[in-house]
């Protein structure tokens, strides 16, 4: 009997310049993890994007499933808060192996050519000895793990964020019909149709992204109407795709809405109206998870959306069973 376990490490946006209104401190960067079980027993752990945090709260004690061992970590692209904590990640890989019953303690990491250069040989060279690289090809599935009936796979596609941006696309399959889970971290846009991006599958029509078990995906302002962040969706744009592609659940993090007051005033506005008692829509700004989550459901129910009540606010540590899958029901 195997399992495919999703958590939540981190929704934060790094170095932001607002809070949200339910301030965490430390702050966890965006990342999840993906773990498989067999027969009740821990199988497999992929890591994806290592920012601030993420090392220190995948290893809380009493967490469950652990986080170390990490089998392998996948890095989305080369922005710090999403690779900065690769190097105490690795010291604690080092620290954890002491164990002579435990193997030897190489990271094995799975990302583009250009991201590696851009983080291990340029931040961090000392780990490149330490570092197990398997560059990944856009668009073609890599194998994670696998044993004589299940497998599990990632699948990097280029998407417009920062140079050679990756949405990940995890697929699991155990004797029947594959679960999917798509992670679209620092997602801005689609390349054109007609690029070589679009054309190894980084493209909305993909049908790695049409139905998912579970879309995870990050959305900065609420609409691009009222500035929006350069380079990141906003949750309207974001909802253009959960409608089309349709995915049986969905979480939404790394919310900040540095630019939603339509006066373009910018968090100094927002403080103020925090500070003076005016209750904010999340349409003006960041709120708690729950005003999110009801704010994403009532939009997506405005659209004709079938499922509004699987959509909601990404939540740090939240844990799901993608697979088996259980169909959501409509609501």
């Amino acid at each position: 009997m195997h399992k495919l376990i999703v958590r939540i490490n981190g929704t934060d946006a790094a170095f932001l310049a607002m809070p949200r209104g339910r301030v965490r401190l430390p702050r966890v960067c965006t990342s999840v993890s993906v773990f498989v079980f067999r027969d009740g027993m821990r199988a497999h752990h992929t890591l994806l994007d290592i920012g601030p945090g993420v090392s220190e709260t995948i290893q809380e004690p009493g967490l469950f499933p652990e986080g170390l061992p990490i089998d392998w970590l996948v890095l989305s692209h080369s922005h710090e808060d999403h690779f900065l904590g690769l190097d105490s990640l690795c010291g604690n890989l080092r620290r954890w192996a002491r164990w002579p019953s435990l193997p030897e303690a190489r990271l094995n990491l799975h990302c583009f050519p250009a991201t590696f250069e851009e983080t291990v040989r340029s931040i961090f060279p000392h780990l490149d000895q330490v570092i197990n690289h398997a560059a990944a090809v856009p668009g073609r599935p890599f194998v994670l793990w696998k044993d004589e009936v299940a497998e599990l796979s990632v699948t990097l596609l280029e998407v417009n964020h920062y140079r050679q941006s990756a949405v990940a696309v995890f697929s699991f399959a155990a004797g029947g019909p594959p679960a999917r889970v798509v992670c679209l971290f620092d997602f801005h846009s689609f390349h054109a149709a007609t690029s070589p991006q679009a054309l190894a599958g980084g493209r909305p029509d993909n049908p790695l992204f049409h139905r998912p078990d579970l879309l995870v995906a990050e959305a900065t302002n609420w609409s691009r109407a009222s500035g929006g962040a350069r380079n990141h969706v906003t949750f309207e744009e974001l909802a253009d795709h959960i409608i089309d592609w349709a995915p049986l659940q969905t979480r939404v993090v790394h919310y900040s809405g540095g630019s939603d007051l339509k006066n373009g005033a910018g968090p100094a506005e927002f403080q103020r109206r925090v500070a003076d008692g005016i209750h904010l829509h999340p349409s003006e700004g960041p709120v708690a998870d729950w005003e999110l989550t009801a704010a994403i459901q009532e939009y997506l129910h405005k659209r004709g959306f079938p499922r509004p009540r699987s959509a909601s606010a990404g939540r740090q540590g939240e844990t799901l069973v993608v697979y088996p899958p259980v169909e959501t029901p409509a609501g």
